[in-house]
């Protein structure tokens, strides 16, 4: 690929992103067609930043089990590949998670996209990692937590001067703080917020922070404070046509004028705020707006209107909880049938240990992460000794249940922090993770013992099995591959000075 075209896929991938949030249809089309263009070429890192694009895309669409589905195969394709892409298309798959409400699988995936830009030095990144956490505390109902995320992801959005969202953030904040009855405090953060969306021009951004300090004053009991904020939210809302945005306003204006005795003006903002729910197809607001209505309804004493906008609410909540079940379900077959994909592409079906693909990955992984926390680590290469006479005098099915005994020996003699797999043939690699050298000497001896100890006879009568066993340890900067080569010699000199033994 020509820097002209890197850069014209780079403009156009910008753009999807840019135009997922506000016009997921055009985004997608724009992400198919990268995803066409990088399946020609064979890319495998640019077909998953399409496939990244076009979760968001289908999520934004209220497609969760499509969004699940596309976002988990580009996990997939960056197994082996950048880490920022990667904790991209993890940030957006928490994200399904969180409409699904699996909140704790979301937290899993956040904290994971944390480590990895923390990894690469991304404070945007990170920041933006930061605040997606808060929101899933938040839903959650871990309201501390959540103010302390947002609180990082503020502090590192000002270091980097984005104004934009610092403002996002205050809001998000403001919300949690009413949560906790601190409404002052979210005042505090409201003020700030609307100043700054005032200065960006932000109206979407300022109608949503009017509509929380609503709330927030209508907790300080300052009812014709709180109306006048929702009022002027919800003529914002309306000047902008922000769509399903603008029933959330009607219905807390409603609920309020209701509390105040005002019942036919909140009849007609729960009306037009059900009306509108209906015809864009928002269920949560919809069964907000039917559950107060209901309420209004039986305060001016019509318990036949009360009783039907109760039914009716209670028939969306019903249909909401049966589909989310179903999406979550779905999802759950989604992720199962990907993830025993992914197993199978990197796993060995003779030995049932990782493959070579996998290790390579796993090996980087560790010297990144060793080199970054100056922390030690080894590898251990075993090769199984006259391995050829073993197929040609005792036959190949007995090799093949001698490669099988020993990845099932491997996997049970080895920490559970360590890494067994098979390197090719009748070659295996095991990372010692926090292995000096002579750890390492010792860890290559114990499987050397293992080996030569096991019951062989059990496979054959006359079997015996041995291994030579090659160790480096990583003592500087030494890649993955550097490691794996001086492993290799010092197997070579096992071999070499009678093999059944241990060299580093």
């Amino acid at each position: 690929m020509t820097a002209t075209e890197a850069h014209s896929r780079q403009e156009r991938f910008a753009q999807a992103r840019a135009l997922a949030r506000t016009d997921p249809a055009e985004a997608l089309a724009l992400a198919d067609a990268l995803h066409v263009e990088a399946g020609r070429s064979g890319d495998r890192v640019w077909r998953a930043r399409a496939q990244i694009v076009m979760g968001i895309c289908h999520w934004q669409r209220s497609d969760f089990v499509t969004a699940l589905r596309t976002l988990l195969e580009a996990l997939g394709l960056l197994e082996d590949h950048e880490h920022d892409d990667r904790a991209l298309a993890l940030q957006h798959l928490a994200t399904v998670h969180t409409y699904l409400g699996e909140h704790d699988r979301a937290t899993e995936l956040l904290v994971e996209a944390l480590r990895l830009r923390e990894r690469t030095g991304d404070a945007r990144g990170r920041a933006d990692v930061l605040n997606n956490l808060g929101i899933v505390f938040w839903r959650h109902g871990d309201l501390e937590e959540a103010l302390e995320a947002y609180e990082r992801a503020r502090a590192l959005r000002a270091e980097l001067g984005d104004a934009h969202g610092v403002a996002a953030v205050a809001n998000n904040r403001a919300k949690a703080l009413i949560d906790l009855g601190r409404h002052e405090e979210a005042l505090v953060e409201l003020e700030a917020s609307c100043r700054a969306w005032e200065r960006l021009e932000e109206w979407f951004g300022l109608a949503m922070a009017l509509t929380n300090a609503g709330s927030a004053l209508e907790g300080l009991g300052r009812d014709a404070h709180a109306e006048a904020y929702y009022r002027a939210a919800l003529a914002m809302k309306e000047s902008i046509d922000a769509g399903i945005g603008i029933c959330e306003t009607e219905q807390l204006l409603g609920r309020l004028l209701a509390r105040r005795g005002r019942l036919e003006e909140a009849e007609d903002l729960l009306e037009r705020a059900v009306d509108r729910a209906e015809r864009l197809g928002g269920r949560r607001e919809l069964a907000d707006a039917l559950r107060d209505l209901s309420w209004v309804h039986e305060r001016a004493g019509d318990a036949v209107r009360a009783l039907e906008a109760f039914q009716r609410f209670h028939a969306v909540e019903r249909a909401r909880f049966d589909e989310t079940s179903d999406l979550r379900l779905r999802g759950l077959q989604v992720a199962y049938q990907l993830e025993q994909a992914r197993r199978e592409s990197s796993t060995d079906a003779l030995t049932g240990l990782p493959n070579r693909r996998y290790l390579d990955q796993r090996l980087r992984d560790e010297v990144q992460r060793a080199q970054a926390e100056a922390a030690p680590l080894a590898v251990a290469l075993l090769d199984l000794d006259d391995f050829k006479r073993i197929n040609d005098e005792l036959s190949h099915a007995v090799g093949d249940s001698v490669l099988s005994r020993l990845g099932s020996l491997l996997r049970h003699r080895t920490r559970a922090e360590d890494l067994a797999a098979r390197y090719g043939g009748e070659e295996f690699v095991v990372i010692l993770t926090g292995a000096e050298r002579d750890g390492a000497l010792v860890a290559g001896q114990d499987l050397c013992d293992a080996v030569r100890e096991h019951p062989w006879a059990e496979v054959h009568a006359d079997l015996a099995v041995t291994v030579s066993v090659g160790v480096a340890a990583r003592e500087g900067g030494e890649t993955a591959e550097q490691l794996l080569a001086e492993a290799d010699r010092r197997l070579y000199e096992a071999k070499h000075a009678g093999k059944d033994r241990v060299r580093g």
